[in-house]
C-alpha cells in the first residue's frame, strides 16, 4: 500500500548471504515500486501524463493555469541527430522548464515532445512572461555536445475555474488550446 492506502505493484529480488559457518547472515535485495515508476517519464525524470492526471484529480478545487508546451517539428531533431540525442534535448528543455516553474507550480512530460506546466496562484501576465522566456530558451539556449539546437515551441493555456471539471476534460482542453 502507498501512503494514501492504494495498492501498488512491487517486485522484490534478493539473495541470502551466508557467513563463515554457513548460517544465514544477511539478506540483500531490492524492491521496485512500480506505482512510482509508472508515473515518471524515464527520459526527463518528470512526472508523466499519468502523474499530471493524478495531480489534476487531487487539486481539491484549486484554480490553476495550465500551459501545454509543444516543440514544433521535433521529429527533425530525431531524424538528423538520432533518438538518443533527441532524448538529451528533451531532458535539457525539461530542466529549463522546471527552473522556470520552480516555486510557482509543477512541470510534467506529456506525450511526445510536449510538457504541461501547472501554475498555481499565478496571473495570466506571469504565464505570458514564462512563455516568452521558454521561447527564448528554446531558440537560443539549447546546447548539446557543443551543438546549438534551435527549437520553436507553441503553447496553449487553460484556466481551471470549476472544482468539478474532470481531469480528462482539462487535458483535452489544454491539447485543444495547443492545436
Amino acid at each position: 500500500l502507498d501512503k494514501e492506502g492504494n495498492y501498488v505493484m512491487c517486485t522484490c529480488r534478493g539473495v541470502v548471504v551466508r557467513g563463515e559457518n554457513g548460517e544465514h547472515d544477511l539478506f540483500v535485495g531490492s524492491i521496485t515500486n512500480h506505482g512510482i515508476t509508472e508515473l515518471v517519464d524515464p527520459t526527463t525524470n518528470l512526472y508523466n501524463v499519468y502523474g499530471f492526471l493524478q495531480a489534476i484529480r487531487k487539486r481539491n478545487g484549486e484554480k490553476w493555469l495550465i500551459m501545454l508546451v509543444g516543440i514544433n517539428r521535433f521529429s527533425i531533431v530525431n531524424d538528423v541527430y538520432g533518438y538518443t540525442f533527441g532524448d538529451r534535448v528533451l531532458k535539457k528543455l525539461a530542466n529549463e522548464l522546471v527552473r522556470i516553474v520552480q516555486g510557482k507550480g509543477a512541470t510534467y512530460r506529456m506525450d511526445g515532445a510536449k510538457y504541461a506546466l501547472v501554475f498555481n496562484n499565478t496571473e495570466a501576465v506571469d504565464v505570458e512572461a514564462a512563455y516568452a522566456e521558454i521561447q527564448d530558451i528554446a531558440k537560443h539556449k539549447i546546447m548539446i555536445e557543443g551543438n546549438h539546437i534551435p527549437l520553436t515551441v507553441s503553447c496553449g493555456v487553460v484556466k481551471t475555474d470549476h472544482a468539478d471539471t474532470g481531469e480528462y476534460t482539462i487535458q483535452a482542453s489544454a491539447s485543444y488550446a495547443l492545436e
